[in-house]
């Protein structure tokens, strides 16, 4: 999920194979909703995989 943040290669290719002005507005703005819901996903599987800040781990396991 975090690997869906990287868009500026989407933006390139999207600039390379449209020529209508239209067309690329809309990638842009599809492209940078999806890079904001992958980090939004990604925050949300950290923080609740994550053990809490302060709490060390298991010693006995």
């Amino acid at each position: 999920m975090l690997a869906g943040i990287g868009f500026t290669m989407s933006i390139f290719i999207t600039l390379l194979a449209y020529n209508d002005q239209a067309v690329i507005d809309s990638s842009k703005i599809a492209i940078l909703l999806a890079s904001v819901i992958a980090g939004t996903l990604g925050l949300l599987v950290l923080k609740f995989t994550l053990p809490p800040a302060g709490i060390a781990p298991d010693e006995n396991r």
